[in-house]
């Protein structure tokens, strides 16, 4: 099953793709960007305005 999985990304990752979606496949597909937005972001924000409120 592993083999599969290796041979299908490496099938994936030098297929001819365009320019945008190899780079979006080598690039971790977004997830960083995404977990920023939704996760890292939100708890800051909310982090600096309690900084604000119990000082």
């Amino acid at each position: 099953m592993a083999a599969l999985a290796i041979y299908i990304t490496y099938r994936l990752l030098n297929a001819p793709f365009p320019r945008e979606a190899r780079a979006f496949l080598k690039g971790g597909w977004g997830f960083d960007t995404a977990y920023d937005l939704v996760f890292v972001q939100p708890f800051v924000r909310i982090a600096k305005l309690n900084r604000k409120r119990y000082r």
